[in-house]
């Protein structure tokens, strides 16, 4: 083993320590940009990442600094989508059946401003949900097990969406249903997770 200070090239070894934290060129991140809504049944289409910290919107809500734009010091590609939902009600077998029917017929689209939208997909494909259905047994408690896919609600985007610095962007998420009152006030959130090339 080789110490610190030792003669030949301990100086450079220790000069070595101190890089990293302030790179020069600047880093390279795994990275998620995330926004999110409250579901109200009188809103069909929501446009996400459209307002940012600096318009009023809290962390939990947002990580986006600017509202539907990229810094001018950052490069994000985007790897996967990630799709998060959470009820703020319990809900009964009526509940799972309105969250159903609004996977089924809700639509996301990654849009960059000029271009046509560089990824449209289900909701219910996102969350990985190719099967939904309800079994009511004729015995109650004679519930018969239904195979659902594994969920992992992180969708690959296969090539990669490149935004880069001042890109204008946004997520726009519509229903062709309007939202049953059951699900009124949950929350979905959208992440576009990838790796963010960031200039300090």
């Amino acid at each position: 083993m080789e110490y610190y200070g030792a003669r030949g090239n301990g100086a450079t070894k220790r000069k070595s320590l101190k890089e990293g934290t302030y790179g020069s060129g600047g880093e390279i991140l795994q990275h998620t940009y995330y926004d999110s809504y409250a579901l109200l049944v009188a809103t069909t289409v929501t446009r996400l990442f459209t307002t940012g910290l600096a318009g009023g919107r809290r962390l939990d809500q947002t990580n986006m600094q600017i509202g539907g734009q990229l810094p001018a010091n950052e490069k994000h590609t985007v790897h996967a989508l990630k799709a998060f939902y959470c009820t703020y009600t319990e809900k009964t077998n009526a509940g799972l059946l309105a969250w159903f029917k609004y996977l089924t017929h809700t639509v996301v689209e990654v849009i960059i401003n000029g271009k046509a939208p560089s990824l449209v997909v289900g909701l219910d494909e996102l969350f990985g949900m190719t099967t939904k259905l309800m079994h009511k047994p004729t015995v109650a408690g004679d519930n018969i097990i239904i195979p659902e896919p594994k969920y992992s609600g992180i969708f690959p985007v296969r090539p990669s969406i490149v935004l880069a610095s001042n890109t204008v962007i946004e997520v726009k998420v519509s229903s062709f249903i309007a939202s049953d009152t059951l699900l009124d006030t949950d929350i979905l959130k959208i992440g576009l997770a990838g790796i963010l090339e960031r200039r300090t």
